[in-house]
């Protein structure tokens, strides 16, 4: 059973996470940890709001939705750094869902509003066509990136 699985790697040059975790919730927070970390070793602390939030949002729907809440199903999660963008890429083990048809969410809905959160927040946002596989993507602060001086 993968119900405790949490993996975390950076690479060398710290300009990418990559997390495997089991599908609970308590994996999120701690997945906000080191995202936390990645973005402080990255001196991007004043994105941090947005970051934190786009991948809780995410992470949350993959848990929820996407593996049901299946403790065994696997999330994976990526966070990287080119030199304009923040990127990060939520994938999980569900059958995914059919993000082309418009998600009408009533302006006091309890649930429903995480996609559209994740829209105001960043500058692309992108599925696979099965829907289980999302890419994130926000511009840099200027003069931020893993090349700047």
């Amino acid at each position: 059973m993968n119900d405790m699985l949490f993996i975390a790697e950076s690479n060398e040059t710290q300009t990418q996470l990559s997390i495997r975790m089991s599908a609970n919730m308590d994996n999120i927070e701690r997945a906000n940890k080191e995202t936390m970390m990645f973005l402080r070793v990255n001196q991007l602390n004043s994105i941090n709001f947005a970051i934190c939030l786009g991948m809780r949002e995410a992470l949350t729907n993959a848990v929820r939705h996407g593996n049901r809440t299946n403790p065994s199903g696997i999330i994976t999660y990526r966070i990287h750094l080119t030199n304009q963008r923040i990127i990060l890429e939520i994938i999980d083990e569900g059958p995914g869902f059919d993000w082309k048809e418009p998600l009408i969410v009533a302006p006091d809905a309890e649930n429903g509003r995480g996609i559209q959160i994740m829209r105001n927040y960043f500058q692309s946002i992108r599925y696979n066509e099965k829907g289980n596989h999302l890419i994130l993507e926000k511009d840099l602060p200027h003069g931020s990136g893993p090349r700047c001086p």
